[in-house]
């Protein structure tokens, strides 16, 4: 794509995916010229078998405003 990253390594010893197992992860963020994350990737191992999510942000908006109301984390309903 021609598009340069600055990409932030971690790596994370016995963490948990879903359904509980333990795996190593790998995870990366890519954050473009302006500063802003574009792309997070984690990478992992379960059953011998290795997985890999990402997640692409775009239409990214700075500074919008927000209520309080729109920024608390409400639970799923059992």
């Amino acid at each position: 794509e021609g598009v340069r990253y600055t990409v932030l390594y971690n790596h994370l010893s016995g963490g948990s995916v879903a359904g509980g197992a333990m795996s190593d992860f790998e995870q990366r963020l890519f954050i473009d010229a302006d500063g802003l994350i574009r792309l997070y990737t984690i990478q992992f191992q379960e059953a011998g078998e290795v997985g890999l999510q990402m997640m692409r942000l775009s239409n990214i908006k700075l500074n919008e405003p927000m209520t309080a109301g729109s920024f608390a984390f409400t639970p799923p309903a059992k």
